[in-house]
């Protein structure tokens, strides 16, 4: 067995100052679902553990004209529910954003994870990173040095790695509102229908003109080591008129952007395959639809 000791700061600047004088001893603790597994299998075993999950200056949803800012302790369930105030500025502004933390875990697991753990934990398969990229979100990382900002693209470097430094942490993340005619989605693909881990995904973001999407911004994930863009099926939908021929033609362009790898959970094939098919559901709704 090993001890472990555990800090609960009372403020931020409490939390960014052990962080300066533990760096790389210690493990953040936000919502903990992913932690608490990484600790039961002792993959890891730091010296002690940041408890960060009572700071309220980490909990909020803001509202800035055309910006929302996001606190990174709000949990999946905070986000995705439409009857609460945050829920619904999030599915009147981001509702790719919501639908990504709808579908991710159990209700159980959205009712404790939070957004910032997903995106600090930098996994391929984060189910709120993809609609984050169609956002452009930029996220907000602070020590007790100062502040700086971080494009969402630029933060993962491979599975479980980011840019962030010892000192730093996660506070805000940071993008601009949907406006009139833009409209989003997000859609995913696992074992089962509940619990399940995205074996592809797919989130998009473009503006609706009748029957021509411009501005059209594609992210994918569980396809690389990172979540990525798909610029080039993004590109041929830019400015032409969605057809069901131009969506086939897309879905076809789609496949070949992902770099999958064969694994327990699906294969190459498999996951190329679907990615064209989550682009298709998310799309087929615009046929036609002025």
């Amino acid at each position: 067995m090993f001890d472990i000791k555990i800090y609960k700061p009372k403020t931020l600047d409490d939390a960014l100052e052990i962080k300066a004088n533990l760096l790389n001893d210690i493990a953040v603790l936000a919502g903990g679902t992913d932690l608490t597994i990484r600790l039961k299998e002792k993959t890891i075993i730091p010296k002690g553990i940041l408890d960060i999950s009572g700071l309220e200056d980490l909990k909020f949803v803001l509202e800035d004209n055309a910006i929302l800012n996001i606190g990174p302790l709000c949990t999946h369930n905070e986000l995705s529910d439409r009857h609460t105030d945050w829920g619904a500025l999030i599915d009147s502004y981001a509702p790719e954003l919501g639908e990504g933390c709808r579908v991710l875990g159990s209700p159980q697991i959205r009712n404790i994870a939070t957004i910032g753990g997903n995106i600090v934990n930098s996994s391929p398969v984060g189910d709120t990173i993809p609609p984050l990229f169609v956002l452009g979100a930029r996220l907000k990382v602070q020590s007790l040095k100062g502040e700086r900002y971080v494009d969402i693209a630029d933060f993962a470097t491979a599975p479980g790695k980011n840019v962030l430094k010892p000192t730093e942490l996660l506070t805000g993340i940071v993008f601009e509102k949907h406006r009139k005619k833009d409209r989003g989605f997000f859609n995913k693909i696992g074992q089962r229908r509940a619990l399940f881990i995205a074996k592809s995904s797919v989130a998009f973001k473009g503006s609706w003109n009748g029957d021509i999407f411009s501005g059209v911004k594609i992210a994918l994930g569980a396809v690389a080591p990172t979540v990525i863009f798909a610029p080039e099926t993004a590109a041929f939908l830019n400015d032409n008129k969605l057809t069901r021929d131009t969506l086939d033609q897309a879905c076809n362009i789609i496949r070949t952007e992902g770099r999958p790898i064969n694994d327990l959970r699906s294969t190459v094939q498999y996951r190329r395959v679907v990615l064209g098919a989550l682009l298709k559901k998310g799309l087929l709704p615009f046929l036609g639809k002025k």
